[in-house]
């Protein structure tokens, strides 16, 4: 009987050590995985940012010349001409 106690301790030891090293692991994957989510989400956001800046200044751009154009025939010069 003492020896099967003796083996059953032995077993639950090993279980306990092998559960320990299994979170270990799993604690540095969820470093690393939060890292990761953190740099594809700023990666994500800079591109964002870029194509917001790109899309806007390609609108805006147009709509200023626009404006001045409008604002040269408002002010009497029918020279204006549109460029393309």
């Amino acid at each position: 009987l003492k020896r099967h106690a003796d083996n059953l301790q032995a077993l639950l030891d090993h279980a306990a050590r092998q559960a320990r090293t299994l979170a270990a692991h799993s604690a540095d994957a969820s470093g690393t995985s939060r890292a990761l989510l953190t740099l594809l989400g700023a990666a994500a956001l800079a591109g964002g940012a870029l194509l917001a800046w790109r899309l806007t200044r390609d609108i805006v751009r147009p709509l200023l010349q626009a404006v001045a154009l409008a604002e040269q025939v408002a002010g009497g010069d029918l020279r204006a001409a549109i460029q393309h």
